[in-house]
Parts: structure tokens; C-alpha cells; sequence
């Protein structure tokens, strides 16, 4: 047997690993020397564009793991598995998660219900 919220943390725990092992990218254009030299230590990194263009890229946004601070996690109490059980949720009100169309299902059960019957 199967959990379907264990698929989903699967695929969580998959997806950070994969950015993990990817790595960061290091070269002239992500180390920004340039702008560094232009800027110095006072400047404030975070309203240039070269900043938003590398950030985006190399900012790991998880599916369902929430990052909060410890005081926000104390009042929310969220865990793994309720994200999980709320995205399952989520994909099946989205997706037909039946295989089979109408007819097939119903030729399965005639299939079982005769072979039960034996």
C-alpha cells in the first residue's frame, strides 16, 4: 500500500536535493565585480536589477515546506504532512485521477465480479 501525501513529500524532499546538488553558478556575471566596485559596502544590493535577475534564479521556493519565523511556526503549528494533505487535496480537485475512463472501470468490475464469483 501507498500514501499519496508520502508521494508529495517525496517529491518535496527530491526537489530540494535536486537544487542542492545543482549548486550555485560562479562566474563573472554572478559574481558582479563590477557592480560591486561601483556600489562598495554601503550600497544597497537589493534595488539592482543584476540583484532581482541572479536572486530569482537561485532562490529555492519549496511546494509545501513553510518557511517562517519560530514565532509565526509557534501560533501556525504547520507541519509537513498537512501541507502535504492540503496539496493531495488541491491536485485531486484539480485532475481526473481515474486511469480508466467510465466504460473501462465498468468492464473491470465485470471482470472481478465474474472471477469472484469462480
Amino acid at each position: 500500500m501507498g500514501s499519496v501525501e508520502q508521494i508529495v513529500i517525496d517529491a518535496e524532499i527530491i526537489s530540494m536535493l535536486d537544487r542542492l546538488v545543482a549548486g550555485m553558478e560562479v562566474n563573472d556575471e554572478t559574481l558582479a565585480f563590477d557592480l560591486i566596485m561601483k556600489m562598495g559596502f554601503d550600497g544597497n544590493y537589493m534595488e539592482q536589477p543584476h540583484t532581482a535577475q541572479h536572486f530569482r534564479r537561485e532562490l529555492y521556493l519549496p511546494g509545501i515546506v513553510r518557511r517562517v519565523s519560530p514565532s509565526a511556526w509557534n501560533e501556525e503549528k504547520s507541519d509537513m504532512l498537512s501541507e502535504a494533505m492540503k496539496k493531495v487535496r488541491d491536485i485531486l480537485a484539480e485532475q481526473d485521477p481515474r486511469a480508466l475512463d467510465v466504460s473501462q472501470e465498468m468492464e473491470l468490475d465485470q471482470v472481478v465480479g465474474a472471477l469472484s464469483r469462480k
